[in-house]
């Protein structure tokens, strides 16, 4: 376990990464600036055992992270100007910055959320909501973004479906095809039926392969998350659902799909580490197992369960701090290690990051 505390209060953890090449762990998050007037981007490099490598601030708040275990190369997201535009920063092992590319949706407001790097291609791929037009909250639609090797803009995709609301919330790549999974939920400005999940694929030049929506709506937003299994292709999504009154209670479900979208298995959990507050973290290992991670703030609850391919559980591991909140997850795909990053708070209700480290064996 390691605390990162930055020169003031509050700071939070948003993303881990891991290169397998070298063992370094990447972790980015937001740290308060220290006269408390806003709070800026920092990325942290650790060693396997956790010593701290170097860190690097720059202009925030952080959202996520990537590496290229080939080049070494490290890839920030930062929403750097204030929810208009999308920076993706490029650095070096050594922490060094090659460069920074933007992202600026005509005719809407774009706010990015998440990353992925395709390793074979060399093409980073963003995802985030625009609000089209100028009244927010207003319609919306997932824009999914793609940049080359060099930070060029390769091509940006929106979808709507047939709702007026639609928020992306995660999204992940295949390396063998090169095909871009995102998942989020569409629903209306007007709750009504509630909103639904859907999961879209995307070829790497852009082109829409697919698109799976579940029958059920949910009572919110749903908290979504998706993997992809490197070696079978098979996508793997989780969403968390309450149903209010009983928030504190819900369901965790997972589902996985062929690459051409034929469905897999599901599979349900209950229980407290479904409720409210879960935001559901997901990555596959080299076995093929599907790692899942829940974190309730609430009930300072942090989740890591073990799937196997056909979606049977294998084993639970359960961390309980004092305030502590689930951010990311991240495996080694050399050895299965598993790394997962959150904000835990001090008695004087200060926050620093937190990051866990779990064996394969």
């Amino acid at each position: 376990m390691a605390i990162e505390a930055g020169p003031n209060d509050f700071d939070f953890a948003r993303a881990v990464a891991v290169d397998p090449a070298s063992g370094s762990v990447y972790v980015t998050g937001s740290v308060d600036e220290p006269d408390r007037t806003g709070s800026y981007a920092a990325l942290v490099a650790y060693d396997e055992d956790g010593s701290t490598r170097w860190r690097r601030p720059g202009p925030g708040p952080a959202l996520d992270m990537a590496v290229d275990s080939g080049s070494g190369t490290v890839y920030q997201l930062a929403d750097a100007f204030g929810g208009t535009e999308s920076a993706v920063r490029y650095y070096t092992s050594s922490g060094r910055l090659l460069r920074t590319s933007a992202y600026n949706a005509a005719g809407g407001r774009f706010e990015p959320l998440q990353m992925a790097f395709d390793a074979v291609r060399k093409q980073v791929y963003v995802i985030g909501s625009t609000y089209v037009g100028s009244s927010v909250p207003g319609p919306t639609v997932y824009t999914t973004v793609a940049f080359g090797a060099h930070g060029e803009l390769l091509w940006a995709r929106d979808f709507q479906g047939e709702a007026e609301v639609n928020f992306a919330r995660d999204l992940a790549v295949d390396p063998d095809s090169g095909t871009v999974y995102v998942t989020g939920s569409r629903g209306e400005l007007v709750v009504s039926g509630g909103d639904f999940l859907v999961t879209v694929a995307y070829n790497s030049d852009g082109t829409r392969r697919w698109t799976r929506q579940e029958a059920e709506p949910t009572d919110s937003v749903s908290r979504s998350d998706l993997a992809v299994d490197p070696a079978t292709g098979a996508v793997v999504v989780g969403s968390a659902r309450y149903t209010f009154p009983d928030v504190e209670q819900g369901e965790l479900r997972l589902r996985s799909y062929t690459p051409t979208g034929r469905l897999n298995w599901r599979q349900t959990l209950t229980g407290p580490e479904a409720g409210e507050q879960s935001e559901p973290q997901l990555a596959v290992d080299p076995r093929g197992h599907v790692q899942v991670s829940t974190g309730v703030f609430v009930d300072s609850l942090i989740t890591l369960s073990t799937f196997d391919r056909t979606g049977q559980p294998l084993r639970t591991a359960t961390y309980v701090g004092d305030r502590t909140g689930l951010a990311d997850l991240a495996v080694n795909p050399q050895d299965g290690n598993t790394y997962l990053v959150g904000t835990t708070f001090e008695p004087d209700d200060t926050s620093n990051w937190l990051t866990l480290a779990y064996s394969s064996s």
